[in-house]
């Protein structure tokens, strides 16, 4: 019990994470800009295996054993993905609160199988988390309109605050180019 009260009383956030860069940015805005002692981080993967066929070969899979190894390996890319992000906030977390008796940042790591936007937002809406931090590939407006974006998707779909870190301005920008 006391546990779950002390666990409660932290500060949620979640950040996603896919292995990119982009999310990589978003981590660091966190770490860089964000952390505190007391909060609890939910390092976060969404991905998506394909359902099992019907009939032969629908998705290029031959068979059952087919599909089911390429479940495994999608499986296990996600848990590498976490593992480096982990290992990545750990690494740094530690740098940031080196003595032993001090208040850290208690990390956790949870993988999902499900469309990215959808089981991000499911997730948020059963653990509250405080925010949401994730990064943005920087598509056009035409491109995220046909397309879609998960961060636009998040924004959308989701009543907690989502910080989209943006990519980082490249010298060919437009924005530049107009300031310029």
């Amino acid at each position: 019990m006391a546990e779950d009260k002390q666990c409660d009383s932290r500060r949620k956030v979640v950040i996603a994470c896919d292995g990119s860069e982009h999310s990589e940015r978003a981590l660091d805005v966190y770490l860089d800009n964000m952390v505190k002692p007391d909060d609890h981080v939910i390092l976060y993967h969404a991905f998506e295996c394909p359902s099992l066929p019907v009939a032969p070969y629908p998705y290029g899979f031959s068979y059952y054993e087919d599909w089911s190894e390429f479940t495994k390996q999608a499986e296990k890319e996600a848990t590498e993905i976490l593992q480096m992000a982990g290992s990545k906030c750990t690494h740094k977390l530690k740098e940031m609160f080196p003595k032993e008796d001090e208040a850290k940042p208690e990390l956790q790591l949870i993988r999902e199988n499900g469309k990215a936007g959808e089981v991000i937002c499911g997730f948020c809406q059963d653990v509250k988390p405080a925010m949401l931090i994730m990064g943005s590939r920087g598509q056009g407006t035409l491109r995220r309109t046909l397309l879609g974006s998960v961060s636009d998707y998040c924004i959308h779909h989701t009543n907690i605050p989502v910080l989209v870190v943006p990519p980082p301005h490249s010298e060919n920008s437009t924005c530049q180019e107009k300031q310029d």
